[in-house]
């Protein structure tokens, strides 16, 4: 603890780090490795013991090594503190400490960073966990000043149909999207940092907001078609409020997703046999060849061509690889 205290300050007085830590004008970041392989001590076995059932249902963001990890922050934040009382440390909320650790009183030179599975909350468990750990971290920052920033899992579902191979169901998720970016703003959110990025669409709509959260989502999605597409605009705009509205909405997952407690990703059955069923994938057949027939500028049946590649003939091979079994 002494020594990542002592880099952080040697950062801070201007000489620089070491290899692989990583700082960044008034912060320095603390973070432990990506996964759960802890010391076996007795000190930090018992600290360890106190958070072994500190996890609601099956959640990946959970707290069962909150006083593990937040003791040890708390600590060099503390000698930090003393030295250089205006920097800071930034540390994630993420994984197994993604909990507030409600009875240790933390130093108000940490940053947190919570961890969301944004574009995942179809699933309503995991949804009412991440709202859960986030507002209560907004609530502490309220009263410590603490500054509050976010790790955006943008990159799924697309992130896991790339590492377990098939072709995902498209994650539009404009509305809700625009609902998170303007709580964020309301609750004081310095920053968001974007883990994977969304489809071209989402990504639009998610640097308006970040640049004026007031904008309204669906004038946002309304300049967008009708300047992109043209005359085809209106199919288009169809074609993609029908996907986002699969996708969004937690009815079109099997029962299982609705009413457990847990963490959930896109596979292979859940986006062909749930979300892009047969009468799902003719309704978006329909749009888009109204889209190709409605184009009429060369620029207009290129963007619509390129949409008809990127997303319908990506779209239709996922589907059709999986019912051809």
């Amino acid at each position: 603890m002494h020594q990542v205290a002592q880099d952080a300050i040697r950062y801070f007085e201007g000489k620089g780090t070491i290899a692989e830590q990583v700082a960044l004008g008034e912060y320095f970041a603390i973070v432990p490795l990506d996964n759960s392989s802890w010391c076996t001590c007795d000190e930090c076995q018992k600290l360890l013991a106190i958070d072994k059932n500190n996890i609601l249902g099956q959640h990946f963001n959970c707290g069962t090594a909150t006083h593990y990890i937040w003791n040890f922050v708390n600590k060099v934040a503390h000698e930090i503190k003393r030295v250089a009382p205006d920097k800071k440390l930034a540390a994630l909320a993420y994984h197994v400490y993604a909990y507030l650790p409600k009875d240790i009183k933390l130093e108000d030179n940490i940053a947190v960073a919570p961890c969301l599975h944004t574009r995942n909350y179809w699933a309503p468990g995991m949804k009412r966990n991440e709202m859960m750990l986030y507002k209560s971290w907004i609530e502490e920052s309220k009263s410590s000043g603490r500054d509050i920033f976010l790790w955006s899992y943008l990159g799924f579902p697309t992130e896991r149909g790339l590492v377990t191979n098939f072709n995902v169901f498209p994650g539009f998720n404009a509305h809700a999207m625009g609902e998170q970016m303007r709580m964020y703003a309301t609750d004081g959110v310095k920053g968001v940092y974007l883990c994977g990025l969304s489809e071209q669409i989402d990504f639009y709509l998610t640097m308006k907001l970040f640049d004026n959260p007031s904008l309204d989502t669906d004038e946002i999605l309304d300049e967008f078609f009708d300047r992109y597409f043209g005359k085809a605009a209106e199919a288009m705009k169809k074609f993609y409020l029908k996907i986002e509205s699969v996708y969004s909405d937690p009815a079109n997952y099997p029962s299982y997703i609705q009413t457990q407690d847990a963490q959930f990703h896109q596979t292979r059955e859940l986006a062909w046999k749930y979300l892009g069923t047969p009468r799902v994938m003719e309704e978006l057949e329909g749009y888009i060849e109204q889209a190709r027939l409605e184009a009429e500028s060369i620029e207009e049946k290129e963007r619509v061509n390129s949409w008809k590649i990127g997303v319908w003939d990506y779209m239709l091979a996922g589907f059709n690889d999986y019912y051809k079994n």
